[in-house]
């Protein structure tokens, strides 16, 4: 062999490896990356033949609708029932005597029993096999002492203030045990005494009984000793509450797990972070692509995550044309977008900066945005977003819009609709207490999915546990999301460094992915075609011996089900069951008519 001539082969393989690493860390491979999905479309719907006998299960929600908080309480249980596909019933308090005693259970949202006329009504009813909930505590009167037996309690000493909510059963999946601070949760009670036959649920930081169950007759009586279940994020317990009062209770959910990082890819902050700087002697450009990605990947790799990345352009304020245009100009940009693709994760737009979209006077909280003059002006700059990305991931759609600070006016959602093509998606938030953030149900509105975060931060906190149990209980959805840039803030870290917040990250992720492996890690476009199935799914359940037969229209194979009973489940035909707690069960359905069996 000539020396020379191997010389020469080994000098242009080392040329063409080094071209190669180089366009891994390049704009040239980004042109390779594509949309995962297509559309988000899901393909033809099967449906069962429903028998004429088999009927959806219906619930009977009694209010007073002179109380604000039984409205609040009743739209809460009647969203958390339509989520769960159950026809509902809602009737106002003078109508109690009219009970429909047919259906599988009565709510109860009002406090003043006083005001039901028949009292014996709802006696009967229990006594002959119904399931009653109250949702609120009633007010200490005769009328509830009329009925104090039906309601396993044997002695009242007054209304109290209770603090904290300890769970002492699964009302939420896995939540046996949970422990929530009373300044997370406070309620109005009743302080009592129940009888020996009461099975408690929860309790209070003061022994307060807060749920427990009751036998009457054929039937059974569940009570809720509080205040809370107006509020949104309430909803798994209340789920959980009616997947207690109702033997075998079965309910879709979407099974999901999504992960967002907001501001990212984005303009990498100049200089040095005097904590980041002081612990590893490195700016905050360095710190990113050294130290949190490395993690962040690694976490997603560990527990079982698929990030959505939401892209901010520029941080200047400018919210007037023209709009300045950053292509070409940011390999960091390019680096941590590569990254996310290659690591299985979506991208999305958070906007040309970080400036909500909003006129003036729209934003309440003390933020310091710029307002915009015009929806035209809202436009150009998501235009520029748009070109910017193409001109960088040049195949991939966008179809993820998350608002700044998830701040969205009407007049920006026309703004985005009108200038992101391949729109699909708007992800803000579920709930908060900021009247001008943009709150979502989990819905399809002008062709667009909502798709709502429940909780966002570093921080294994009992606020957000209490928020992602509840959701995963009601919805079957572990919605998150965070912020590069969240070690650089006192207030987003607590104060922690990076070390901290990193533990206290993984070991929320951790709690999650060990609690419930049966949620499916999903990018935004995934979990909106997740989300259509089961909001098109009807369920029809026959309750038949020893089987549970259900019946679905506009079925999609891998829908999933939460099931709860006190019975060993088995499949019987055209499903999975595995058990996911003590005494509820996750059933995947592979047609659009499956059967369980109860039984040892």
């Amino acid at each position: 062999m000539n020396p020379k001539k191997n010389i020469t082969i080994l000098i242009v393989i080392v040329s063409i490896l080094a071209v190669f690493f180089q366009m891994l860390r390049s704009n040239s491979t980004l042109g390779f990356f594509k949309n995962n999905n297509a559309s988000l479309g899901t393909g033809e719907y099967i449906s069962a033949k429903i028998p004429s006998t088999v009927h959806k299960e219906k619930f009977t929600v009694i209010y007073d609708k002179t109380e604000d908080a039984s409205n609040d309480i009743k739209n809460n249980v009647v969203k958390t029932l339509e989520y769960m596909k159950k026809d509902v019933n809602v009737e106002d308090i003078k109508n109690v005597d009219n009970l429909d005693i047919s259906n599988e259970g009565v709510i109860l949202t009002f406090e003043d029993l006083d005001k039901v006329k028949s009292l014996y009504i709802l006696e009967k009813y229990v006594k002959n096999g119904g399931n009653l909930l109250l949702a609120e505590r009633p007010v200490y009167q005769d009328s509830l002492i009329n009925i104090s037996n039906m309601l396993g309690i044997s002695k009242i000493n007054g209304m109290v203030n209770s603090n904290g909510f300890k769970l002492l059963s699964n009302v939420l999946i896995k939540g046996s045990g949970l422990n929530i601070d009373e300044k997370i949760i406070s309620n109005s009670s009743l302080n009592l005494n129940l009888n020996k036959n009461s099975n408690i649920l929860a309790i209070s930081n003061e022994n307060i009984p807060l749920i427990w169950s009751n036998s009457f007759g054929e039937g059974n009586v569940l009570i809720f000793n509080g205040s809370i279940l107006g509020e949104k994020l309430s909803r798994g317990l209340i789920a959980g509450l009616i997947g207690k009062l109702i033997p075998n209770y079965i309910y879709p959910v979407m099974g999901t797990k999504l992960t967002y990082i907001d501001d990212f890819p984005a303009p990498v902050p100049d200089g040095y972070d005097e904590g980041i700087y002081k612990e590893y002697g490195i700016n905050i450009a360095n710190f990113y692509k050294k130290m949190w990605l490395p993690a962040i990947l690694k976490g997603a790799k560990v527990y079982n995550l698929r990030y959505t990345g939401t892209i901010i352009e520029d941080y200047n304020n400018n919210t007037k044309p023209p709009f300045a245009s950053r292509i070409n100009n940011d390999n960091d940009f390019i680096l941590f977008g590569n990254e996310l693709l290659k690591d299985g994760g979506e991208m999305g737009i958070h906007g040309y900066n970080h400036q909500s979209l909003a006129f003036k006077g729209y934003i309440k909280q003390p933020l310091g945005y710029k307002p915009w003059n015009s929806v035209s002006d809202m436009e150009d700059a998501i235009r520029e977003t748009v070109k910017y990305s193409k001109s960088v991931f040049k195949n991939y759609k966008l179809r993820v819009y998350v608002p700044p600070s998830n701040i969205l006016s009407p007049q920006g959602r026309e703004a985005i609709l009108k200038s992101m093509p391949d729109l699909k998606i708007i992800s803000s938030l579920y709930d908060s207490p900021y009247p001008d953030s943009y709150t979502q149900e989990f819905e399809i509105k002008d062709g667009v999915y909502e798709l709502p975060r429940v909780s966002s931060g570093y921080n294994d906190d009992e606020d957000t546990i209490w928020s992602e149990y509840n959701t995963i209980t009601s919805s079957g959805v572990f919605s998150h999301f965070i912020h590069p840039d969240d070690v650089l803030d006192s207030r987003r870290s607590e104060g922690k460094d990076w070390e901290g917040l990193l533990k206290s990250y993984n070991s929320l992720l951790s709690n999650i992915n060990t609690n419930f492996k049966w949620l499916k890690p999903v990018t935004a476009s995934e979990g909106a075609k997740i989300m259509k199935n089961y909001l098109d799914i009807e369920p029809f359940i026959q309750y038949k011996g020893n089987l549970i037969n259900v019946y679905c229209k506009n079925f999609k194979s891998g829908c999933k089900f939460i099931l709860r009973s006190n019975n060993v489940i088995h499949q019987n035909g055209g499903c999975t069951v595995s058990k996911i707690d003590e005494g509820v069960y996750l059933v995947t359905g592979k047609s659009a008519n499956f059967s369980l069996r109860m039984g040892r």
